[in-house]
């Protein structure tokens, strides 16, 4: 829940830049997300938790994986050892893996607080619904920070949030100027 409330902040720390003729690539840009760190914790405890009993590897040999997946991981292994710049496309190769390991955990998740199964007096809301929330209330918490800034006309500077200090009234910003007036 905690991944899915943090996952619309985008805070990044970048240690190679991009570059492209001379200027900025965001494509060529390498760097690791804040909540990426916490997806490994996650994805280490869930290997812990699951890959290292008896009982997934059997459940897995009675269910192998489909083609279509197999069919998918050969296609975005080729493409990146076929690319003209390997690093770049193993990068986003491996965002795309990411993504499918969380898919992963959430359709295996289980709720340790749901207290239904020991005691069917306290009602709980099922597993989905806190998922949602959390990433609801992440998504409303950044929205209400995007309100505020538009209100103040003001972006303070944090690094811990990846935010440059932006002022309307100062060029580099984007801006919209309407009647004697800047707008970020």
């Amino acid at each position: 829940m905690a991944f899915l409330f943090l996952l619309p902040w985008q805070t990044r720390f970048i240690w190679h830049y991009g570059e492209l003729n001379g200027g900025y690539w965001e494509y060529g840009t390498f760097s690791i997300y804040a909540t990426e760190i916490l997806l490994w914790i996650i994805l280490i405890l869930f290997f812990i938790q699951h890959f290292l009993r008896k009982e997934f590897w059997i459940e897995l040999k009675e269910k192998p994986p489909r083609i279509f997946l197999i069919l998918l991981l050969l296609f975005l292994a080729l493409s990146a050892v076929l690319s003209e710049n390997f690093w770049v496309s193993y990068n986003f190769v491996f965002r795309i893996l990411e993504a499918m390991a969380f898919f992963v955990i959430l359709s295996k998740a289980k709720d340790p607080l749901n207290q239904n199964e020991r005691d069917s007096s306290v009602a709980s809301p099922p597993q989905n619904d806190r998922l949602k929330l959390a990433l609801w209330a992440g998504a409303a918490a950044q929205g209400a920070l995007a309100v505020w800034q538009f209100l103040t006309q003001n972006i303070w500077a944090s690094k811990w949030l990846g935010m440059a200090g932006q002022e309307a009234g100062n060029l580099g910003p984007s801006v919209i100027e309407f009647a004697d007036q800047r707008w970020l």
